[in-house]
C-alpha cells in the first residue's frame, strides 16, 4: 500500500520523552525528498540550561556576537553527550531561521516539548504545520530515567546518591529534566498553538499506538500532515542514524 503527495510538505512534531519519537523519525527519513531534522530546539534548550548552571544569567538568542559564550557552552555539552555540537546550531535564532530557509520538498522537525516553552515560543518557524506524540508518563518517565542514568553513568558523571541506579532521582539528579516532566510543557505548548490560531486542530498520536498498530498509525499520520507513504518505511536496518 502507499500514497502519494506531489506537494511540499513542512511539519513539526513535538514530542514527550521517550515517547516512540526516534523510531518515527527514521521512518519518515526514508521518504523520497525529505529532510529531516533531529530535536534542534532541544539542543538550543539544553545550551540555555547549562550556561544558567555556569552563570546563573540567561543565554542570548543569537549566536552572531555571542560566539564565544556558545563555543565554551558547546564543549560542555559535548563531554555530557559524548558528541561534537556545532556552535551555531545552539541558538534559537539560528534554528529558527534555518528552518524556515531550507528548500527541502518535505521537512520533519521530530523536537521535544519542553524545548518550547512560553519565553521561546518568537522563535517558532513559520511556515509549518506542528503535530504531537505522546505517551503515558508512568512509560515515559521511567524510560527516560534509566537512559539519562546509564548516560551519566557511563560519562562517569555521577556521584553520592546519584551514582547508584536505586537511588538515581531524576529530578534531583538531571538538571535537564524539565519540571512539568516534558508532560506539562507538551501540553501548554498544544494549548498555545490554538489559542494563537497556528493550528486550529492539530494532530496528535500515542506512542503506543506506533508500537501496537504501527502501519495503520504510520499511514494515517502521513496522510494528514500530506507526506507520502508506503509500508516500506517501516522496513529499515537497526542502524542509529537518521
Amino acid at each position: 500500500m502507499s500514497s502519494s503527495n506531489t506537494d511540499g510538505s513542512r511539519t513539526i512534531l513535538w514530542c514527550v520523552p521517550r515517547s516512540i519519537s526516534t523510531a518515527l523519525a527514521k521512518c519518515l527519513s526514508f521518504i523520497d525528498a525529505s529532510e529531516v531534522w533531529f530535536e534542534p530546539y532541544a539542543y538550543c534548550n539544553a545550551t540555555s540550561n547549562e550556561y544558567k548552571h555556569q552563570t546563573k544569567l540567561n543565554i542570548p538568542m543569537e549566536y552572531e556576537g555571542n560566539e564565544e559564550i556558545f563555543q565554551r557552552v558547546k564543549k560542555a555539552l559535548d563531554g555530557m553527550a559524548n558528541t561534537h555540537f556545532e556552535p551555531d546550531r545552539l541558538s534559537y535564532g539560528s534554528v529558527k531561521r534555518r528552518l524556515e530557509a531550507t528548500t527541502a520538498k518535505h521537512v520533519m522537525v521530530k523536537d521535544m516539548g519542553n524545548a518550547m516553552t512560553e519565553e521561546y515560543r518568537a522563535y517558532l518557524p513559520k511556515g509549518y504545520r506542528h503535530t504531537f506524540l505522546i505517551r503515558h508518563p508512568v512509560r515515559s518517565i521511567a524510560s527516560y530515567r534509566k537512559m539519562m542514568y546509564n548516560q551519566f553513568s557511563e560519562l562517569g558523571l555521577l556521584e553520592g546518591k546519584a551514582a547508584s541506579e536505586e537511588t538515581y532521582d531524576v529530578e534531583r539528579d538531571d538538571r535537564f529534566f524539565p519540571s512539568g516532566y516534558g508532560t506539562k510543557e507538551t501540553y501548554d505548548l498544544w494549548n498555545y498553538i490554538q489559542d494563537e490560531n497556528i493550528d486550529t486542530n492539530p494532530v496528535v498520536i500515542d506512542g503506543n499506538d506506533l508500537l501496537s498498530k504501527p502501519a495503520e498509525t504510520l499511514s494515517a499520520y502521513c496522510t494528514a500532515v500530506g507526506l507520502p507513504y508506503s509500508n516500506g518505511l517501516l522496513q529499515w536496518d537497526a542502524s542509529p542514524r537518521c
